[in-house]
């Protein structure tokens, strides 16, 4: 996967005609060749990026979600009628979509992207005891940023000002595995 670090978020994706800029407790999807996803003022949100469907060129299906607060049981507005909404049911149906292999991105905000921070996310489980984000064997990348934007291709660039910036794979395994 491309990653880049940038120091200011690049504001001509917002305005670009194939931008689809996610709002904080919003979801956008993507399955087209052209449209890039983009999120930003990531605090104390995180926003999951799930990449399925690789055609050696692109990804056709995309989605990314500006989930408030951290909070995977309420943590995006529904569509509907703006209340809010689990954000534990889009992961549920973003994990089918990963059968066939793909990416997660996972980003904490410029206040929640200690290791804690992540760990605390990551691992939050709902009544029944799942954890809606645990997903052994899926290719993840993580991050602290304020912002990011995806490209269909896969390369995501990162908006890093103030923030951790991308995490190595041993600071990765190690929330993986609750080892903080």
């Amino acid at each position: 996967m491309n990653v880049t670090s940038i120091n200011d978020t690049p504001h001509y994706y917002r305005q670009a005609d194939n931008c689809i800029n996610v709002e904080m407790g919003s979801v956008g999807c993507a399955t087209d060749r052209m449209s890039v996803l983009h999120t930003e003022c990531l605090t104390y949100c995180c926003a999951l990026a799930v990449l399925s469907k690789w055609n050696g060129r692109w990804y056709q299906q995309r989605t990314l979600l500006h989930i408030i607060g951290g909070y995977l049981f309420c943590g995006i507005r529904s569509e509907s009628d703006r209340r809010t909404d689990l954000a534990s049911r889009w992961i549920a149906k973003l994990k089918s979509e990963l059968a066939d292999g793909g990416k997660i991105i996972f980003v904490g905000g410029i206040n929640s992207s200690s290791d804690m921070a992540f760990s605390l996310s990551i691992h939050q489980t709902d009544d029944e005891g799942h954890k809606p984000l645990t997903l052994p064997g899926t290719d993840i990348t993580m991050a602290g940023a304020l912002g990011l934007t995806i490209h269909p291709n896969g390369e995501v660039v990162f908006d890093v000002a103030g923030s951790r910036g991308e995490l190595n794979q041993q600071e990765c395994f190690s929330i993986l595995r609750e080892e903080i």
